[in-house]
């Protein structure tokens, strides 16, 4: 609820004629009381508590919405019960640019929630070689600030994958290569920078902890989109897209889930290869342009992806935005609740600021079957799995 004074009364000189002592502050206080409840409408705190919702960023950066809302970022809350999409955070749509020379760059496919600092952090758009800014946002005020800017030992990669890790405070990033001729050794850096909030203080230090590895499923472009996630342990889980070539065009392939161990994570810059494991195939996400991970406090995981409505990279092909949930290594459910609430933009990443410490159920189920006179026979073993309810 807004208040409008009336001009008669505060346009008076002689207000203290027309209202006494008591009135005044009673007048004061209702002034007060309709200030308060005009910033707690705005203001919209980040969940980080009940383990139920999530955040996303919604941009026309894809290019198929007609330019409506061109270098707009949206930041909205989602339920990770029902998929359904929320209201602005902080009341308000962010202009996301960067210009370099006489170009100017639209947009951010990178979001990061912060459970110290209460703020959300992005890298600026596109995979230019031109530097990155980081942007911090405050969801209470509205209001966005440049913490700092890629050296130029980064500017050949761009940045759609970015998470905090709740053991070190630090926000983590993974890059991909601009140039398909860059050498494998690194083409894929994970950095990371302080949860600081104020103007260039984390420029001096942008740390390069080293590559992912480039061999086999992990080569190169099949490690292209996606996003990452911590648990409390301090492990690295990563859900890229790959991006190949097949005909004379490039397509989105492969969605997998990768884990990088806590105890593998360097502690210090360095140039070294970081290992990292499969954990499992997505193949229900595959053609698709996974750009968001999250988690909810239980350890289920939830992923966002751009869907074509018909061939990759055909003239005049759609997309629609969705939401995913997974309890199981390999397996996701679509939630068909979740949608764009804007005309002409397309989700671009998904975050929240829940740390579990089991992420995913176990689903391995060990068969034995013995012939036995006649008969056969037969033992299973299964790993503890709520989700399992009998066997057959």
């Amino acid at each position: 609820m807004k208040f409008r004074p009336y001009p008669s009364i505060l346009n008076n000189v002689t207000m203290k004629t027309i209202i006494s002592t008591k009135s005044l502050k009673a007048f004061i206080m209702m002034l007060l009381l309709f200030i308060v409840a005009e910033k707690q409408v705005n203001a919209q705190a980040l969940d980080c508590f009940s383990g139920t919702v999530g955040y996303v960023t919604f941009t026309d950066s894809t290019g198929s919405g007609g330019g409506t809302v061109l270098d707009s970022l949206e930041i909205r809350p989602v339920s990770l019960i029902t998929g359904v999409v929320g209201g602005l955070m902080g009341g308000r749509r962010y202009w996301i640019r960067k210009t370099v020379g006489f170009n100017t760059y639209y947009g951010s496919s990178a979001l990061a929630v912060d459970f110290i600092s209460n703020r959300f952090y992005i890298m600026t758009n596109m995979g230019n070689a031109i530097p990155k800014d980081i942007v911090t946002i405050d969801p209470l005020t509205g209001t966005q600030v440049v913490i700092g800017t890629t050296p130029a030992s980064l500017n050949n990669y761009h940045f759609v994958k970015l998470a905090t890790n709740n053991n070190t405070g630090w926000i983590y990033a993974i890059g991909v290569a601009n140039d398909t001729s860059l050498a494998a050794a690194t083409f894929n850096p994970l950095i990371r920078f302080p949860n600081c909030g104020t103007v260039g203080c984390a420029t001096a230090n942008i740390q390069i902890l080293g590559y992912l590895p480039s061999t086999g499923i992990m080569y190169k472009w099949k490690l292209f989109n996606g996003d990452i996630v911590f648990n409390s342990g301090g492990d690295l889980f990563f859900a890229p897209s790959a991006y190949e070539k097949l005909g004379p065009n490039f397509v989105y392939t492969d969605a997998r889930l990768f884990k990088i161990n806590q105890a593998d994570l360097p502690i210090a810059p360095g140039a070294g290869v970081i290992p990292m494991s499969l954990v499992a195939d997505y193949n229900l996400l595959d053609s698709t342009v996974v750009n968001g991970l999250a988690l909810n406090s239980s350890g289920a995981m939830f992923f966002t992806t751009r869907k074509y409505n018909g061939a990759q990279n055909a003239p005049g092909t759609t997309y629609r935005s969705q939401l995913y949930s997974s309890v199981a290594p390999g397996l996701a459910t679509l939630m068909p609740a979740f949608n764009r609430v804007t005309p002409g933009t397309n989700v671009t990443d998904l975050a929240t600021c829940y740390f579990p410490s089991l992420i995913l159920a176990k689903n391995d189920i060990r068969l034995i079957g013995q012939y036995v006179s006649g008969n056969s026979s037969l033992k299973w073993e299964v790993s503890a799995n709520n989700e399992i309810q009998y066997f057959e």
